[in-house]
């Protein structure tokens, strides 16, 4: 795998054993361009409540450290979409009855680019299929898929059924779809099933850390509104086990290291052997840098943690949102792609 728009974090400033031993964390050298689309998204969903920014980190945001070799032009392009989706988390979850029906509706629409209301996101789908028409309908789509599951929810005691819902009918595909796009890969036909086989110890790590970082937050909500039950490893692990939070985090931990080691021996061996097409051996490398960009991310961004805080930059563009105009969601990503590849 080249590696042409990234550069590597020094390690001695970010502290996260277990999660991703082994693998450097990597960001994008752009990473501003992400910054721009997510505050687009803030302003673009006028009419609703605005929660805080989703993926907002005061060093690196989730795309450019979770897909750090995205192309610089679709960069602006694949956050904007990431977070406009995951606000639901904020947004959607805390809805119910006909308000919530309702809310999935016009997110619906403005994933299709049927919503004008939604400000930036048909002009966002446009700039995507102007760039890629065929990897664009391919994760967008996917994003339509992804609400709709979403949006259903179900309930698990089992760890195996809740990580095969999390990672084939809810997270595999979406985030698939932003890497193939944002890095304008082609899986052959001949070769998805082998690289499913291959990549199934990432995607276990990603819930599971994923899980494990989110817990305080999902758990303290759901308390918040009379919830029963949220959808989390950690709870499906104590239920399943009749154990204690603790333990289950120990379990967790136990989990995810293994399977980074095990998906460490299978990246070497597929770049050492080199049976798979080019871009298969790329997708598989660069989950790597997903699995360590996401421990990175989530150890220290404001979501999941209170003491955290957004940079003063970043302060400074929630700020001036609502003051922008309307139509210039295009013009930020064109203007920050620019720069990229200038």
């Amino acid at each position: 795998m080249e590696f042409r728009h990234l550069y590597v974090v020094d390690p001695s400033t970010y502290n996260i054993p277990g999660f991703c031993d082994g693998i450097s964390v990597r960001v994008h050298k752009d990473r501003q361009v992400e910054d721009v689309a997510i505050i687009d998204v803030q302003r673009d969903l006028r009419g609703n409540a605005k929660p805080l920014p989703v993926s907002l980190h005061s060093e690196y945001s989730v795309i450019p450290v979770m897909i750090p070799e995205c192309l610089p032009e679709r960069l602006y392009a694949v956050s904007y979409v990431n977070e406009f989706s995951f606000l639901k988390d904020d947004v959607f979850d805390e809805a119910e009855g006909e308000e919530r029906d309702n809310l999935f509706s016009e997110m619906l629409a403005g994933l299709q680019g049927k919503q004008p209301s939604m400000g930036g996101t048909p002009e966002t789908k446009r700039q995507m299929m102007k760039i890629d028409k065929e990897r664009a309908a391919i994760v967008l789509s996917l994003w339509v898929e992804f609400l709709e599951k979403v949006r259903a929810g179900r309930e698990f005691d089992d760890l195996d059924d809740y990580l095969a819902w999390r990672i084939d009918d809810v997270g595999k595909p979406i985030w698939s779809g932003c890497m193939i796009f944002g890095m304008a890969l082609a899986i052959p036909d001949d070769e998805k099933e082998i690289c499913s086989d291959l990549t199934r110890p990432p995607w276990t790590v990603l819930v599971l850390t994923n899980d494990y970082f989110s817990w305080d937050k999902e758990h303290s909500h759901a308390e918040a509104a009379g919830k029963s039950y949220f959808s989390n490893a950690l709870r499906v692990i104590m239920r399943e086990r009749l154990i204690g939070l603790e333990e289950a985090k120990n379990m967790c931990r136990a989990s995810i290291q293994r399977h980074v080691k095990e998906y460490l021996d299978v990246v070497n061996r597929e770049k050492k052997e080199k049976r798979l097409s080019r871009d298969v051996v790329c997708f598989t490398e660069a989950l790597l840098y997903t699995i360590s960009g996401n421990a990175a991310w989530s150890v220290s961004c404001p979501r999941y943690n209170p003491d955290a805080h957004f940079s003063a930059e970043q302060m400074q563009l929630i700020a001036r949102a609502g003051d922008r105009p309307e139509d210039d969601v295009a013009k930020s990503g064109q203007v920050f792609a620019s720069a990229a590849t200038a």
